[in-house]
């Protein structure tokens, strides 16, 4: 952006072959899309735990286990969801590797040493989600910033 309004010492601007060649530029060209922000305040309703929730005996490992689990979340939610069990049951990814956190999509199940009853089943996914309130563009202003070498910034 600083190349495209003509501020000094910055040649790489959007429309330059350079920005192709510089793995930083491309990442915050690909980055910059306004379309991956959450616009909107976050709903409650739109984070569901999804999957197989039925627990079933392994008598491989001795355990009660769910299927496959996951967090489904509303459009550019990008939310990591802290999960709340009940006391005894925890969370593993598909792997075995236990968890407490996951994003959105991510695969897991639930595992208890002892049989689980439906009324001691209450599972939460909780997370803090940034979303955009206002939306504000600030361009450079070559003749009133200068750095402390006398370079326009």
């Amino acid at each position: 952006m600083l190349g495209d309004y003509g501020i000094e010492n910055n040649t790489l601007n959007s429309k330059s072959g350079e920005v192709t060649q510089k793995a930083l530029a491309v990442k915050l060209l690909n980055s910059a899309t306004a379309e991956q922000v959450l616009r909107a305040e976050p709903d409650a309703g739109n984070v569901k735990i999804t999957g197989d929730s039925q627990f079933a005996y392994d008598p491989e490992y001795g355990v009660w286990k769910t299927g496959t689990l996951s967090v489904t979340e509303g459009e550019n939610y990008h939310g990591m969801y802290t999960l709340t069990l009940p006391s005894g049951v925890s969370a593993h990814k598909l792997d075995g590797t236990p968890v407490s956190t996951v994003s959105a999509g991510t695969s897991f199940f639930l595992a208890s040493t002892t049989k689980p009853t439906a009324n001691d089943m209450s599972i939460k996914a909780s997370s803090t989600l940034t979303w955009l309130q206002e939306y504000r563009q600030y361009s450079p202003h070559p003749e009133t910033y200068t750095a402390s070498d006398g370079k326009n910034f």
